[in-house]
Formats: structure tokens, sequence, C-alpha cells
């Protein structure tokens, strides 16, 4: 009578090993999708973190009759890269919101090492307080009290 015990031991450790493939698949599948979906607030919290900043307001002042804000920004010599730059303004009351990235003609995004200015047209109303500006959606610097440009 012949031995059957040697087909059975090699068809046990052939279902174990496949569960454990797919186990370990099932898993990497599930972890890479949640790194995936936190990303945007790494790397959000990597701008934040990083010295120096990747942009700093160096100066803002109005222009006119506070038609205009004027916003001078200073790029580091970092070598991140960024597509857009995002200036919030608010008031007592209102807000306004502007992009300036690559699609734009006449507002570059300024060269490592270099500062760049901005004049931002508001909306009459709009009584500037504070502004806010944002990289890819990160924000990275913000400034208050803003006196007349000389």
């Amino acid at each position: 009578m012949k031995n059957k015990r040697g087909l059975s031991d090699i068809i046990a450790v052939s279902l174990i090993i496949l569960v454990s493939v797919t186990a370990t698949t099932f898993l990497f599948m599930t972890l890479n999708e949640a790194t995936l979906q936190l990303e945007p607030v790494a790397n959000c919290a990597l701008l934040s973190l990083e010295v120096p900043k990747l942009l700093t307001i160096k100066e803002a002042c109005l222009l006119g009759n506070e038609e205009s804000l004027s916003v001078t920004l200073e790029r580091s010599h970092t070598s991140s890269d960024f597509s857009t730059i995002g200036f919030s303004i608010s008031g007592s009351e209102t807000s306004a919101e502007f992009i300036c990235g690559s699609a734009c003609g006449n507002c570059p995004i300024p060269s490592p090492g270099t500062l760049e200015n901005y004049n931002l047209d508001l909306d009459s109303g709009i009584n500037p307080e504070f502004i806010t500006i944002s990289v890819d959606g990160c924000t990275i610097d913000s400034k208050n009290n803003f006196l007349p440009c000389q």
C-alpha cells in the first residue's frame, strides 16, 4: 500500500502559501490607497516645516486709494517645484482670492533665490486686513497691517 500522506503535505503547504500571498497583496493594496489619500496633507506638512520657507512675504503695502495691494514675494534657494501661488486677501467683511501659475503669462512664479512683485487689484469695498499665500494649496506665509506704499 502506497503512502498518500506526502501528497496531502504538499497540498497543505501550497494552500498556506496561496493564502499568505493573497493576504499580503490585500494588505499592501489597502495601505497603498490610504497612503495616497494622505499624500497632499503630508506634502503640506513638509512645506510648512521647510527652513527657510519656500516663499515668504517680503513686503505688502497698499497702492493708491487702497485699490490694489502690492505684494513682494521672496523665493528661497531650495529646489522644491510648484505650479501655483494662491493669494487670499481678507478684510473685516469681504475677501478676495487670486491664483498665479504657469498658465498665466503675466503672473510669473519666482525663480529660486529671487524676488517677484505682484500688484493685486482689489474690488471696491474690500478693506484688506490680512493676506495669506499658498503654494499648490498649502498655506506657506501670511501678513497683516498694510501701510501705504512709498
